[in-house]
């Protein structure tokens, strides 16, 4: 599929950089140091991007749609921890298993839950019920990974799908293309030039307002395109009191649990 042509990366950032440092468009001309200088801008202004800052008009953040696709894993049969990929950031819902219609959502509990019903019985198996993320113990030469673990055992092959939250790579020369596409193409464009301001005098001026512009343009375009729509109000029937019990309740080969 062809890139839009009016769609800007990693490249049209750092001319945009370095044009406004002063150090001009001519490629030829820049140093080693001046090169990583703006690298470092350019990365520090994408991740500003990814994570909106808190303002009055977001007082509290803003999660793009874009960074919460839906992933899938593969279980194999009598194995019940799974690693979660590299750029796994959380989840994001409850898990559903393809093919298997008629069963209900596969609910994310605390991980301690698991491991009560495991203490119960390790060799229950069958349909998985309910899942846990929880860490992986870090080294410190790579970022702490996640694991997803499962309950009951898999008896079979299932394959997963699952909502979550993505850590994206930093944008090079070789992978140029932000994630959000060219509609947000001008707001990175501000928010390496906000970033560039402030290091460059340890002001906010210009640039951080034109940004702050952009992203709630890009706030809305983004709930306009991926938003969940509202359909108006659907409150509880006529003859359902306020105060009764939806506590999910599931008996798994003879093994109680409630989704407290």
């Amino acid at each position: 599929m062809a890139e839009s042509t009016l769609s800007m990366g990693y490249v049209e950032f750092q001319k945009a950089v370095m044009r406004f440092l002063g150090y001009g468009v001519d490629s030829t001309k820049w140093t080693v140091d001046q090169i990583s200088e703006v690298d470092d801008i350019i990365q520090s202004g994408y991740r500003q991007f990814l994570n909106p800052p808190r303002n009055d008009s977001i007082p509290n953040g803003y999660v793009w749609s874009f960074m919460t696709p839906i992933a899938t894993l593969v279980t194999v049969a009598n194995d019940y921890d799974y690693a979660l990929p590299d750029n796994f950031g959380g989840m994001n819902g409850n898990m559903t298993i393809e093919g298997m219609y008629g069963y209900p959502p596969i609910q994310i509990v605390h991980e301690g839950k698991i491991r009560a019903l495991r203490q119960q019985d390790n060799t229950i198996t069958g349909v998985p019920v309910i899942a846990a993320v929880r860490p992986i113990t870090g080294t410190g030469t790579t970022g702490q990974r996640m694991e997803l673990i499962l309950y009951p055992i898999p008896d079979a092959i299932y394959t997963l799908s699952y909502p979550c939250f993505v850590l994206p790579n930093k944008l090079t020369t070789a992978l140029p293309y932000p994630l959000g596409g060219m509609i947000h193409a001008e707001t990175i464009m501000e928010s390496c030039l906000a970033i560039a301001e402030q290091n460059s005098d340890d002001a906010e001026g210009l640039h951080k307002n034109k940004f702050y512009e952009r992203l709630l343009a890009s706030i809305d375009k983004d709930k306009i395109m991926n938003g969940v729509r509202n359909y108006g109000y659907n409150g509880d029937g006529p003859n359902c009191c306020h105060e009764c019990d939806r506590t999910s309740q599931v008996t798994v080969n003879g093994v109680y649990y409630t989704g407290e």
